[in-house]
């Protein structure tokens, strides 16, 4: 057990669950989305749709995602052998 005064210290992963679908959006979505968008409008391609999904897969490197923390999602057996998913703490 941790004492009162210490902190629960929150994984990169769970900070972003737990932040508002607006922050999520703008933390993971628009710095890729965004510039391919702008680059559709300018060049006005033939197929916009595969444009932006090329641009995404090419440039997936602009998001850092953080991964989930090892054992975040263990799996646990019950009595009756049902299997439940621990998530977090």
């Amino acid at each position: 057990m941790q004492e009162e005064g210490e902190a629960v210290r929150k994984s990169e992963y769970e900070l972003l669950q737990e932040c508002s679908d607006k922050d999520y959006l703008r933390r993971t979505i628009l710095p890729l989305l965004h510039p391919a968008l702008k680059i559709v409008d300018i060049e006005r391609p033939k197929d916009p749709i595969s444009f932006i999904a090329l641009y995404c897969l090419k440039n997936i490197s602009r998001v850092k995602i953080p991964q989930p923390p090892e054992g975040f999602f263990d799996k646990k057996e019950n009595e009756d052998g049902d299997v439940h998913i621990k998530v977090g703490d």
